[in-house]
């Protein structure tokens, strides 16, 4: 059985919408939306919370959900993925996954099965990271107009930050993406990434017609 470790990073100083990981989504804290989806998981054998806040802590913890500490110093606006995911890592070891899943706390809208069909995809590929979004087609106003069938030669995927999935070794050799990788395409409504208040407004109104 191939070990995955589930990740999710949340942190206290969110400046969009402050605290925004705790504000509570039809009842809810946020956080707790994708600490729900992580446990339902058939395929993550391993799930943990990094987190430099103390409240937020608190909270993983009482949803039963094993806490790594977070440096303050990697708690920061300008603070990577990567670098977050490779302190995480180091702190873990001799703990070695198979694979990382990454599920952010501002992204809780998931269709049931989402994380093990990316997981499956991710070792049926066997490749280096996969993540989710969907195709945009990009056209310029003023630009000659492009046949459709054109525009979709053209078109180019964004990744939606909903489920990412990484072979550990890329991360701790200083990538994050690696030289082969894959997608899921997801639908509309699991492309909200929560980061002011239209977004959180949005995500409310989604989730009230899927409960």
């Amino acid at each position: 059985m191939k070990e995955v470790l589930g990740v999710t990073t949340v942190r206290g100083g969110s400046k969009g919408l402050p605290r925004k990981n705790i504000r509570l989504l039809l009842g809810k804290p946020l956080m707790v939306w994708t600490i729900e989806q992580a446990k339902k998981s058939r395929l993550i054998t391993r799930y943990v919370v990094s987190t430099e806040d103390k409240e937020m802590k608190e909270l993983a913890l009482k949803h039963n959900v094993e806490v790594i500490d977070r440096p303050i110093e990697l708690a920061q606006d300008e603070t990577s993925t990567w670098e977050v995911l490779y302190d995480l890592l180091k702190r873990l070891k001799p703990y070695e996954p198979d694979a990382v899943v990454l599920l952010q706390a501002p992204c809780p809208i998931r269709k049931p099965g989402l994380i093990d069909s990316c997981i499956e995809k991710f070792f049926d590929e066997d490749i280096d990271s996969l993540v989710t979004g969907y195709y945009f087609e990009d056209t310029i106003w003023g630009k000659p107009i492009k046949r459709r069938q054109d525009i979709v030669k053209e078109r180019t995927f964004v990744n939606d930050g909903n489920v990412y999935v990484f072979r550990p070794e890329i991360i701790l050799n200083g990538d994050i993406v690696g030289k082969r990788y894959g997608y899921i395409f997801t639908s509309k409504e699991e492309h909200v990434d929560i980061d002011d208040e239209f977004d959180f407004w949005l995500a409310e109104k989604i989730m009230e017609e899927r409960i």
